[in-house]
């Protein structure tokens, strides 16, 4: 499991063998803060494998890094107007 802070953002990877096929897949959670509260959103893979739990690893976090991304892009474009 890895965990990392992106731009105030708590991403938590998890890797796991898939059942059958024996390849990698991944799951990320994002949480931040907002309102004083925190905010959870689980990110699934239902498709990606990977021959190695390192490749799906980064993955995870790249898929992670674009969502909390997109995130900021649309809270800053919905405040500017």
């Amino acid at each position: 499991m890895a965990s990392l802070l992106y731009k105030n953002h708590r991403i938590v990877v998890s890797t796991a063998p898939h059942k059958f096929t024996h390849r990698w897949t991944w799951s990320v959670v994002v949480s931040w803060f907002e309102d004083d509260r925190q905010k959870l959103r689980p990110i699934k893979n239902w498709f990606q494998q990977f021959d190695s739990k390192e490749e799906a690893e980064m993955c995870a976090i790249e898929a992670g890094k674009t969502w909390v991304d997109k995130r900021l892009d649309l809270n800053s474009s919905v405040a500017a107007g």
